[in-house]
């Protein structure tokens, strides 16, 4: 256990933030050779006071997330974590948005969750943030054979294997990811 690490058996993840000289905004120094640091989300079940998880009070059921694995940021800011690891919990793998200004300050949202078995990487937008791209790795993963698959994805059609694609997420409207 440590300052960066406040949980001795930390099986649910964290986030650390970095903060550069100046703090946020335009007034940040993101050149700078040295950041401050804070606890940004302790994941795991908020209603689980023994796993002390410290997302935005507002976290719905589906919000909370475990064992983030790879992050980006969209245009506006926010923050959006893959998971990797959630099937330990018996919780699907995804994709949540987080805020990180604000009044949703740590406020995490479910985007989109992988079939049984995979996980989510690869977080990436276009420049626009209309269109998120991801990974959906080793879906069924732990099948020991075709027939006892419990998702056929991408496909879904009896006889062809679970594959690892890649998806591409926009809105109907054109209008930006998350907005």
């Amino acid at each position: 256990m440590n300052p960066a690490n406040t949980r001795p058996e930390n099986l649910w993840g964290h986030i650390v933030e970095l903060i550069p000289p100046g703090g946020h905004g335009t007034d940040a120094d993101h050149t700078a050779d040295k950041y401050a640091w804070d606890l940004f989300v302790l994941c795991g079940n908020p209603k689980d006071a023994k796993v002390g998880a410290t997302f935005h009070p507002d976290t719905s059921d589906n919000g909370w997330f475990v064992c983030p694995d790879n992050i980006t940021f969209d245009p506006a800011g926010r923050l959006w974590v893959a998971t990797d690891g959630a099937n330990d919990f018996d919780l699907p793998d995804g994709v949540y948005s987080v805020d990180t200004e604000g009044a949703a300050r740590g406020l995490p949202k479910l985007l989109f969750t992988c079939p049984h078995g995979a996980e989510a990487t690869g977080p990436c937008f276009t420049p626009d943030g209309t269109t998120l791209f991801l990974s959906v790795q080793h879906p069924s993963e732990d099948a020991e054979t075709l027939d006892k698959a419990q998702s056929l994805w991408p496909d879904f059609k009896d006889g062809q294997p679970p594959r690892p694609s890649v998806v591409a997420i926009r809105r109907k409207d054109g209008q930006p990811v998350g907005a």
